[in-house]
């Protein structure tokens, strides 16, 4: 059975909230130019309306009504996200496919502190990086430790290569001396009353 990551619920319904308080503002701007005849009268001047009453009118709508759009759209494309850990790679909604054997590197550095890890991977012979954010897709714990366990990879170290080799040290200079370590001090632990 193949693990999914789908869509953010949080972030769709952050969208939605978004969406709410651009439409209640454009409202909020267009009563103001248009229905609330106090306001009209203190920014009409005799040559007409003043900067802010034409604000009110329309650019102050208008932009609010484009963000809420843009928030909408962004909602709709994160509902149909979904990457999907299945026997022979991940599957993206997009189409795009990555063989476990493709992986070199999962890096899960910012994993636990930030939500996101990076994969690198071959494809055409181009090495590339993806980056999945728990702020884009639900689930990634779970699709994390199926990538881990399907590859074979020890977390922090390259998914197929098998371990670095470490560099010869470098021979010892008799004349060099190395510095001495401070001594160590340990502190001796608090006493209970």
């Amino acid at each position: 059975m193949a693990v999914e990551a789908t869509g953010s619920r949080y972030r769709q319904r952050t969208n939605y909230i978004i969406v709410i308080v651009c439409l209640g503002a454009a409202l909020w701007f267009l009563e103001d130019g248009w229905l609330d005849e106090q306001f009209q009268q203190e920014h009409t001047r005799n040559d007409g309306p003043d900067l802010t009453l034409r604000i009110n009118r329309l650019y102050a709508p208008v932009v609010c009504a484009l963000l809420a759009g843009y928030f909408l759209v962004s909602t709709a494309r994160l509902k149909g996200k979904k990457v999907a850990a299945a026997p022979d790679g991940l599957h993206f909604s997009g189409g795009r496919f990555i063989a476990y054997e493709d992986l070199e590197r999962i890096d899960k550095k910012f994993f636990d502190s930030e939500g996101h890890f990076t994969l690198e991977y071959r494809a055409g012979g181009v090495l590339k990086r993806l980056k999945l954010s728990d702020r884009i897709y639900d689930n990634l714990p779970l699709l994390l430790d199926e990538i881990v366990r399907r590859t074979g990879a020890v977390p922090g170290a390259a998914a197929a290569a098998p371990p670095a080799e470490e560099p010869p040290a470098p021979a010892a200079d008799p004349s060099a001396r190395a510095p001495e370590a401070p001594p160590r001090v340990e502190k001796p632990p608090p006493q209970q009353p």
